[in-house]
């Protein structure tokens, strides 16, 4: 009886879970912690020293800035007219958008620097800071943005994969219950086919 409690207890609490990262909310959380972790990660190396708040804060910024800037990279490649087949159209039609992104993500950075306290608000007024940007920092956004635009290729490729694995096992299943009907419906005539030379035989006697 505990044991069965404790299973419907966790086959409940599994069900608010996959409800909950439906949701908005949920994704919102999710996508929070995702960029959280990778900025905690790529901080690692400067933790150790004297300065290890400001190289955190720092980075979590940096990829929090991504965070809001790749919903914006996934829209505009669900609105390109090319299937995920046409990889290379794709990556075309990407050039011009990446490069308006990526520099919409230093304006980005700069807001999210300032709300953080690492800068100050006029950063954004000034005209400087895209061609700050362009001796470093830009060329590295920009690969960041084909970092992000390939993950999205690679879900992409896997959702394809598992609705066709998924679509195989049902074809599969059709058939095994084709088969199954095929062989009730056989072995059901034969069986009624003996009987009426069964009860011919015992009328003809």
């Amino acid at each position: 009886m505990c044991e069965n409690s404790t299973v419907s207890h966790l086959a409940i609490e599994s069900t608010r879970a996959e409800r909950l990262m439906k949701s908005w909310m949920g994704r919102c959380l999710l996508t929070i912690l995702v960029w959280s972790g990778i900025g905690w990660l790529f901080s690692l190396p400067g933790l150790s020293g004297e300065h290890w708040r400001l190289t955190l804060v720092g980075s979590l910024a940096q990829w929090w800035s991504w965070g809001l800037v790749t919903p914006v990279i996934f829209w505009a490649d669900r609105r390109l007219p090319f299937s995920d087949k046409q990889l290379a159209q794709r990556i075309l039609a990407h050039l011009l958008p990446s490069v308006f992104l990526t520099a919409t993500y230093i304006y980005v950075f700069a807001a999210v620097r300032a709300v953080v306290g690492m800068g100050p608000w006029s950063a954004l007024l000034n005209t400087r800071i895209l061609a700050s940007a362009l001796k470093g920092m830009f060329l590295w956004s920009w690969l960041v943005y084909w970092l992000i635009f390939g993950a999205r290729q690679i879900y992409r490729y896997y959702e394809h994969y598992l609705a066709s694995e998924l679509r195989l096992e049902r074809l599969e299943r059709s058939f095994s219950e084709a088969r199954l009907n095929a062989l009730a419906t056989a072995s059901y005539g034969w069986y009624r086919g003996r009987r009426q030379g069964t009860d011919g035989w015992i009328g003809w006697w």
